[in-house]
């Protein structure tokens, strides 16, 4: 999604953190603050349906 401009680096950097939390949590690793990222996660996807379904956002 970066390489077509749907994300920007920042937000790509965010959500390749945040999937090897998920891949740790997953194959049942400890994972300090699950909560904390689960709560970044959903700040996340937040902000991108925000953007892209913004009056003008392409589609």
């Amino acid at each position: 999604m970066y390489s077509q401009g749907e994300v920007s680096i920042e937000e790509y950097d965010r959500a390749m953190l945040l999937l090897g939390v998920k891949n740790r949590f997953i194959h049942g690793f400890q994972v300090p603050q699950v909560n904390e990222s689960v709560s970044e996660l959903l700040a996340l996807v937040n902000e991108l349906l925000t953007l892209w379904t913004a009056p003008g956002a392409e589609a």
